[in-house]
């Protein structure tokens, strides 16, 4: 009776095992897909995309990457994964990882755009609005020009401006400065965007940032034609997000009665948070 009921225990043990191991195998990372959407989270085809518009260019991305293949799906950390593949692919942002059961990982992501550019030595750094740094390349692909003047009046290099060394940077990596000038600069898309949304940037020909006293500085954002006027924050280490929307909606309401469509000229908001206008 011992007996048999031995072999009734190893044998319900022998088929847990087999079934265990199937379920190993069954729930092992086999696949990774990547789907594309816009800023607002809308799905978007792989043949609208500016760079990643190709199933090759889409299978690059994911050999790019160290994906745990093999590994039980839910042991695998999803998170450590953004950082390898943004720093391979600098035009790819993740925006989530979804685990798809049993073997599937679905790569939700948006394509990078260049925005800003600044030249250093004949080279084109484009940035995005992160302040990533997409390519560093002999000609321009972004459309805002970033520029620097330091406080003897002479235009300068974002790394001289800033102090730092020109090889601390290269293409995948993220541009951070543990300075408040670079801070309100990076404001300075969230702000323009939130006012007039993401279209407006192609009216900007630069922004110019002057270098003052006391780790000071102004910023010009000159503007293109139709408009042709320089919109001016002065000592941008005080108020800078405040003084520079209420600077964009004086400017939003000299758009709306057309007067900056036939008028050149600066508008400037001072550190009383007055804005003056400028006739060039």
């Amino acid at each position: 009776m011992k007996k048999r009921r031995l072999m009734v225990i190893v044998s319900i043990m022998l088929v847990f095992v087999v079934l265990l191991s199937f379920s190993s195998k069954l729930f092992e990372l086999k696949y990774v897909e990547i789907q594309f959407v816009d800023e607002l989270g809308d799905k978007v085809s792989v043949e609208n995309n500016l760079v990643y518009s190709s199933p090759s260019k889409i299978n690059e991305v994911i050999s790019s990457t160290s994906f745990d293949y093999g590994t039980l799906l839910f042991l695998i950390n999803k998170n450590s994964y953004i950082w390898e593949l943004e720093r391979e692919n600098p035009y790819i942002k993740i925006v989530d990882i979804e685990a798809i059961f049993p073997n599937k990982l679905i790569l939700t992501a948006r394509e990078r755009k260049g925005l800003f550019y600044f030249c250093s030595k004949n080279l084109f750094y484009s940035l995005d609005d992160d302040f990533k740094i997409l390519s560093i390349k002999d000609t321009n692909s972004a459309f805002v020009e970033l520029k620097f003047v330091n406080n003897s009046n002479v235009e300068t290099t974002f790394f001289d401006f800033f102090g730092i060394s020109e090889g601390a940077y290269e293409e995948g990596l993220f541009i951070y400065e543990n300075n408040l000038v670079f801070s309100a600069l990076k404001n300075f898309y969230s702000i323009i965007n939130s006012i007039f949304g993401y279209e407006f940037f192609y009216n900007i020909s630069k922004v110019t940032i002057y270098e003052k006293g006391e780790d000071n500085a102004d910023i010009r954002v000159s503007t293109t034609s139709p408009y042709g006027v320089a919109v001016e924050v002065r000592d941008i280490l005080d108020n800078f997000d405040e003084k520079f929307i209420k600077v964009l909606n004086a400017f939003k309401t000299l758009e709306n009665i057309e007067q900056i469509k036939t008028t050149y000229g600066r508008l400037t908001i001072d550190k009383f948070l007055n804005c003056y206008w400028y006739n060039l």
